[in-house]
């Protein structure tokens, strides 16, 4: 610090004692001391250069000179080297990045011919470096890429940066789409940072298409296109929006699209809305009324798919289409139908009453004969002469074909229409049909009633115990089973009939056949009701038949009335 502070310092004799902390000095028996700091160009302490000796010094000014001469000459020197080893460090980052770099860098003179270039841009172009230090410029550059687009070097020695794109010819004569940026650097060269395009010119042309593709099907799709907010507002609408929805497009965008729909219609389609802008990625479907221009409503069936994170659509994609027709012809179609059920229900009505009456007239009218018949042979027996054997046994044969004939007709009429069904009600004809179906087939039954006693109206107790019949004839005919469980309950304001066997098992291609006529009329007297039939089978285990029907409402007295217990029952 003594010597850079003062520029020269002398010390002629007695340094050791100027300096006597300074073990370096007594260690060599330093006297005389002369020195002077180096400088750079810009004032910045280099070191120093002195003179050390172990006696005293006379003739100090001469050698003072002569260590300023020399310290200005090492000064030079140490500044020089310097520089050159930041000039090799500079250029061997320089080069280092060069050679890093994914992108080709070419470096030219301002006559346009290189001077360096990395290896990517040897790679990129198919050349060596010693074969592309030897080109310039507009070797790499074809004639039509020149008159296109030139060179621009006004603009890039006025100190722009130029970015452009151009097709480079390769070593094997292909041209190779690239991207550009080149600028002017200190003396005088070109720089150029050259990126290889092929991928991303590929790509764009393949957006290209793919755009052209979604455009086509837009601008030609039957339905309405639509991209919504998360609020619903209408941010595009495809080309046939208008023509669907009868609106402009213009008159569409910006607008709240539940602003159309019909007031009974909005909370639920609301709802359903906020639902969807939940969950990314989401689709739903609804169908509403939609406000035509002319105030008329027509009945649309919208799709809905959450694309708000998706990048570069952000929106609700909503699929709009008129299904007015569908719903016209849906009604028509449930109006046929429910006019079918009218009239089957009609013809089940009117097939009961022609077996009630069929029945009555053969137990009362036909029962009635044979008996009276029965009773005039039992007459002519007794009125007989001794010895008519032959005859006797005649008699007496015809009265039993009459005995059976009377079972046989009571039998017709009972399976016309169960008497006991009119008279004791469903529950009882319930139990009385197991009862007759298992000593029949010898199947044994288990029967669970709940409550023992109900009261319903003709037409529901007809059709269950329709379908119980039937279901019992299936079960003989084709479920090979050993037991079966009969449940007849009220659950939940509905009369509920189950039929469980532990036979083979209905198959799903059974159940489903059109040609199972039986199964159908099961399904269908429910139906007439508003019941559903269940049916389910479980191969080796058996089949389980469940048809339900909502029972008519009763005022709290009335149900407490139909529970009595029937005083015909005992």
């Amino acid at each position: 610090e003594t010597v850079v502070g003062k520029r020269v310092c002398s010390y002629p004799s007695g340094v050791a004692e100027q300096f006597p902390n300074d073990p370096l000095l007594a260690k060599m028996g330093i006297e005389a001391y002369i020195g002077v700091p180096l400088f750079d160009s810009e004032g910045g302490p280099l070191g120093l250069i002195g003179i050390m000796n172990r006696s005293p010094l006379s003739d100090t000014g001469t050698i003072e000179s002569m260590l300023q001469v020399f310290a200005a000459r090492a000064s030079a020197e140490i500044e020089r080297s310097r520089a050159e080893e930041a000039v090799r460090q500079s250029e061997e980052r320089h080069r280092t990045l060069m050679e890093q770099a994914s992108d080709g860098i070419f470096i030219a003179d301002i006559q346009g011919r290189y001077i360096d270039v990395n290896s990517s841009g040897c790679a990129m172009l198919g050349y060596s470096r010693d074969e592309i230090l030897h080109m310039s410029v507009t070797d790499l550059l074809s004639i039509e890429d020149i008159s296109t687009v030139p060179l621009l070097l006004e603009e890039l020695r006025s100190g722009r940066i130029m970015i452009i794109e151009r097709l480079l010819k390769r070593k094997d004569g292909k041209l190779l789409p690239v991207e550009i940026s080149a600028k002017m650097l200190s003396g005088q060269r070109l720089q150029s940072i050259v990126r290889d395009i092929t991928e991303r010119r590929r790509s764009e042309e393949r957006l290209k298409n793919s755009e052209k593709r979604f455009r086509a099907l837009i601008e030609n799709s039957s339905d309405a296109i639509l991209l919504a907010g998360p609020n619903g507002t209408i941010l595009y609408c495809g080309p046939s929006t208008g023509r669907i929805v009868g609106y402009s497009i213009d008159e569409l965008l910006g607008r709240n699209g539940f602003e159309f729909m019909h007031p009974d219609d909005v909370e639920r389609t609301m709802k359903m809305f906020s639902d969807l802008i939940q969950t990314p990625g989401s689709v739903a479907a609804a169908e509403y009324r939609f406000r035509q221009k002319d105030g008329s409503w027509r009945w649309m069936e919208g799709i809905g798919t959450n694309l708000l994170d998706e990048p570069g659509v952000n929106a609700v994609v909503a699929n709009l289409r008129d299904i007015t027709d569908r719903k016209l012809a849906e009604a028509q179609l449930e109006r046929s139908r429910e006019q079918l059920r009218n009239l089957s229900t009609r013809l089940q009505s009117m097939r009961e009453e022609e077996r009630t009456r069929i029945a009555r007239e053969i137990h009362d009218e036909l029962g009635q004969m044979l008996t009276v018949l029965k009773m005039e042979i039992a007459l002519m027996m007794t009125k007989l002469p001794p010895g008519q054997k032959r005859l006797q046994g005649k008699m007496k044969s015809m009265s039993l074909l009459i005995d059976q004939t009377i079972q046989r007709v009571r039998k017709i009429a009972t399976e016309l229409r169960p008497g006991v069904l009119d008279d004791l009600g469903l529950p009882a004809a319930v139990e009385w049909q197991t009862q007759e179906f298992q000593s029949r087939t010898g199947i044994q039954c288990r029967l669970t009633l709940h409550p023992e006693e109900m009261t319903l109206d003709p037409a529901r107790s007809t059709a269950i115990f329709r379908i119980f019949q039937e279901t019992l004839t299936n079960v003989a005919r084709h479920a090979d089973a050993d037991r079966v469980k009969i449940r007849l309950v009220e659950e939940g304001g509905r009369l509920v009939l189950e039929v469980a066997d532990n036979g083979k098992g209905i198959t799903e291609s059974q159940i489903s056949n059109s040609k199972s006529l039986g199964i159908l009329g099961i399904r269908e007297r429910a139906l007439l009701w508003g019941g559903e039939v269940k049916i389910e089978g479980v191969p080796g285990k058996g089949t389980t038949v469940t048809a339900q029907i909502p029972l008519p409402e009763f005022s709290e007295d009335e149900d407490k009335e139909r529970h009595v217990k029937d005083p015909h029952r005992g």
